[in-house]
């Protein structure tokens, strides 16, 4: 379990590097500036990326996807797919920097341990939207919830469980059949050569077979 267990860790941090560097590629950085600076939900702009992001969100079943600008080393919101009270508006400062965000301001695609922030327990990854040029001037986030984590970990153990259950029954079918198939008969054997040497030698006494593959 420890090797797959893993395996999954390292099957979700590439999931989760591979969406970052989806939205990061879909999101143009001239409109990504023009949206920071506009600071207008409601523009056309900003509800076509808003809308999918939100695709992208349910398709991969992220928990959130939200994009950050960089000024005067603070860092805040553009694009987010939260609803309600989880939805982060333009402009609204990003206060959980840490090392992954740092590293894709730096122009490399990182992802974090699982974290726990005002909006739940998560684990994120983070890319570099570039300008035409290569400069980076914002980067993409997605976060996956624990509990979605925790899900595929139970699914891997009911799948090893099932794995380990599966051998089980095969053995000891396999002990059944070699029970009935051998171990019977070469005991009934004993006892019938037993049986002779009671009869001190008496080779008249017969054997009752029943099978057909001498």
């Amino acid at each position: 379990y420890f090797y797959m267990a893993k395996d999954l860790d390292r099957s979700i941090d590439a999931q989760l590097m591979q969406n970052a560097n989806a939205v990061a590629k879909m999101v143009s950085a001239s409109d990504h500036e023009s949206m920071a600076l506009s600071a207008n939900e409601d523009s056309e702009l900003y509800r076509s990326y808003r809308h999918k992001i939100i695709d992208l969100q349910s398709e991969n079943k992220l928990e959130f996807i939200y994009t950050l600008s960089k000024h005067d080393g603070k860092c805040f919101y553009t694009l987010d797919s939260g609803e309600g009270e989880d939805h982060s508006p333009i402009g609204m400062e990003y206060t959980d920097t840490a090392e992954a965000e740092r590293k894709a301001f730096a122009g490399t695609t990182a992802t974090t341990p699982i974290m726990t922030d005002q909006y739940g327990t998560h684990k994120s990854a983070f890319a570099p939207i570039r300008a035409d040029g290569g400069a980076v001037v914002a980067i993409a986030g997605v976060d996956m919830s624990y509990d979605q984590i925790a899900a595929r970990k139970r699914e891997l153990l009911l799948m090893i469980g099932g794995a380990v259950g599966a051998g089980i029954a095969a053995s000891v079918l396999f002990f059944l059949f070699i029970r009935k198939c051998i171990v019977r008969p070469i005991t009934t054997l004993g006892e019938k050569i037993r049986n002779i040497a009671s009869f001190e030698g008496d080779l008249s006494h017969r054997f009752e077979v029943d099978r057909h593959d001498e």
